[in-house]
């Protein structure tokens, strides 16, 4: 009914209307029930007025006239007699020949059923409500019904008086319920105001403002709730920004890159790994395919979100480029990336995200590519000795010289020496990633290691 957009105003309205509709309701009722009392003693007034006069009348049948005029004078109070074809025979206030016929009247037509009746209606010449009591008259020849009346005078009177009163009085009323109200009004608004402000204050982010409110109960409970709200709030805020600088540091921490992608297969989350292996930053809130144009990784990552299956493949990458291209044009530099893609389930089981781990197997493919070039490189230097060792061990069957049989065995002893400090070699290598190993230095005599080289060429010259 009424918009008023603050507390104040609507308080006001509603207090002014409260008021006006108690005032108004009060005056009503008083003026209804003054009219009901003043209707039903004057009634009750003429009653007892009529049964007296009907007993005058059965007392002075022959000479009422003086007695009837003088008593409706002195008691204000108009007498009218009617025979039983309804015409007026005696009136103590209006001559009889100006009246009506008075046989179709309520009071009239009630009476002569039920021996006594009365009824109120406005008089059409002082516009005020009359009161009508009539009896039956019976035992009496030429008259019917004795009728009473009186006009509540008392009711212009007392209208009169109340107006005088009322006015001043509802002034002096309103006057008073509004300083009331305005005291009432800003008992509440101020502790209202101050909420305001404090939650204007947790709005912009300051979960630890306090208020002191001073006011009716129910709004500190509320001041009192929010500030319990706020401090909760607070806590659950710091915890959450704690939890994601940890998951922020262990994703950082990771020796992998991963990438979370949503159903679009945008970039939602990306460490510091996955920048520095596809070379790009910022990450957050690109495409896939701008990242890594490769329709095999997209692929890959479409799968995981349709089906929730983990998928893996393995490419070459040097700045842009990928596959076969990066290989090419990386050369040394070209890394080898292993990409993997897990699907990421919502509570009701199905996929939201996918997580891309990005493995970087340069290293790896570096040191499988040493491995087998060392194992190459080992079986060519035991295979020297070897050789040797089978070719003069062959030769020490075929010969019975006692010259040749200590040349062979001393080859054979030194090609045993060579192996041996092979296997040593090694497991010095070996010891490498343990830091164990010690610098050893030996000494070479140069025309003792050209004598060997002599004596086993000049067998292998003279053998073939």
């Amino acid at each position: 009914m009424f918009k008023c957009k603050r507390i104040r105003s609507s308080l006001t309205v509603a207090t002014f209307f409260l008021i006006a509709l108690i005032l108004t309701a009060s005056s009503i009722i008083a003026n209804v029930a003054f009219s009901s009392a003043l209707t039903k003693t004057t009634k009750n007034e003429l009653e007892t007025k009529v049964a007296y006069l009907v007993k005058l009348l059965k007392d002075h049948a022959s000479d009422y006239e003086q007695d009837l005029l003088a008593y409706g004078e002195s008691t204000e109070t108009r007498i009218t007699l009617i025979d039983s074809q309804g015409i007026v025979q005696f009136d103590s206030v209006y001559p009889i020949q100006t009246l009506d016929n008075h046989l179709l009247r309520e009071e009239v037509q009630k009476a002569l059923q039920q021996g006594i009746a009365s009824s109120k209606r406005q008089s059409t010449t002082e516009n005020l409500p009359v009161i009508y009591v009539a009896m039956r008259l019976d035992d009496m020849d030429n008259l019917s019904i004795l009728r009473v009346s009186r006009t509540l005078q008392q009711i212009e009177v007392y209208h009169s008086m109340y107006r005088s009163l009322f006015i001043p009085s509802a002034i002096i009323l309103l006057l008073i319920s509004f300083i009331i109200m305005a005291v009432v009004i800003n008992t509440l608004t101020k502790p209202l105001i101050a909420i305001k402000k404090q939650a204007e204050s947790y709005e912009k982010g300051m979960w630890q403002e306090r208020s002191c409110t001073i006011g009716p109960i129910e709004l500190q409970e509320l001041s009192l709730i929010m500030q319990q709200m706020a401090f909760r709030v607070d806590f659950q805020i710091k915890q959450e920004q704690y939890a994601r600088k940890q998951l922020k540091t262990l994703l950082n921490s990771l020796d992998e890159g991963i990438i979370l992608l949503n159903g679009q297969l945008s970039i939602s989350v990306a460490n510091q790994r996955a920048l520095q292996m596809l070379q790009e930053s910022p990450l957050v809130g690109k495409k896939l395919v701008q990242v890594i144009p490769k329709e095999e990784i997209l692929s890959m990552c479409r799968k995981t979100m349709k089906e929730g299956t983990i998928e893996s493949t393995t490419l070459e990458h040097f700045g842009h480029l990928y596959g076969q291209t990066a290989s090419l044009a990386g050369n040394a530099e070209t890394q080898i990336l292993q990409f993997q893609s897990c699907a990421v389930y919502s509570d009701d089981k199905t996929i939201q995200q996918v997580v891309l781990s990005i493995h970087d197997r340069t290293e790896h493919r570096r040191l499988e590519t040493m491995r087998k070039e060392f194992v190459a490189n080992v079986s060519h230097e035991l295979k020297t000795p070897i050789t040797s060792i089978a070719g003069f061990s062959q030769a020490l069957l075929h010969t019975q010289k006692a010259e040749e049989i200590e040349n062979f065995c001393s080859i054979i002893h030194r090609q045993a020496l060579n192996m041996q400090r092979i296997v040593e070699d090694l497991l010095s290598l070996s010891s490498l990633d343990q830091q164990t190993l010690t610098h050893q230095r030996s000494f070479i005599d140069p025309a003792e290691l050209l004598q060997q080289i002599v004596a086993a060429c000049s067998y292998s010259v003279n053998f073939l």
